[in-house]
């Protein structure tokens, strides 16, 4: 329930930054292997590991937007320095700190994405890693969040499902005009 509840919090942040607005369809349902999915209410996707391809306790999920607008990777940055703030005034004293330990953009083939990679820790000892991205081929437009244990497991749960995410929208979605 807690993970629920913090990962909902995060998806909340999230929805507040600037340039993202909620898609209204969804496209095709992805299935991978080792991993339970569920939709919320939002239209949010939620995959939870729950076998040995992925690290215990991790969770991704994706939303389509209506638009992605980039901003330049410093202001991505301080965005994500408000979300963090956000995250820790929501979470009514479950989050003890957020730090943004990376942020990184990626142009290839023709899609474009900026990640940020955040320390996060719970008043209770624990620690988890969230690595959030946004993505666009210039039709199709995605959040996606990914958390897991560490750093090496976040970001290898966004290089499994960015390609998926982005082929869903392709298949579910209007196909890309060039």
């Amino acid at each position: 329930m807690r993970r629920r509840m913090f990962v909902l919090v995060a998806i909340a942040a999230l929805a507040a930054l600037p340039g993202l607005a909620p898609a209204r369809a969804q496209g095709v349902a992805i299935e991978v292997s080792g991993w339970e999915r569920s939709t919320a209410a939002t239209g949010t996707i939620y995959y939870r590991c729950g076998g040995a391809t992925c690290a215990p306790g991790s969770t991704v999920s994706y939303r389509p937007q209506e638009r992605v607008q980039f901003a330049s990777l410093a202001a991505f940055r301080a965005q994500h320095e408000l979300v963090n703030q956000r995250m820790i005034a929501a979470s009514q004293g479950r989050i003890a700190r957020v730090e943004t330990v990376d942020a990184s953009e990626n142009d290839t083939a023709g899609q474009r994405s900026q990640t940020v990679v955040k320390a996060i820790a719970f008043a209770d000892g624990r620690r988890e890693v969230m690595a959030t991205s946004i993505v666009s081929d210039g039709t199709r437009h995605f959040s996606i969040v990914s958390t897991a244990p560490d750093h090496a497991a976040a970001r290898a749960n966004l290089q499994t499902f960015l390609p998926m995410v982005m082929l869903s929208g392709h298949i579910g979605g209007k196909p890309p005009t060039q």
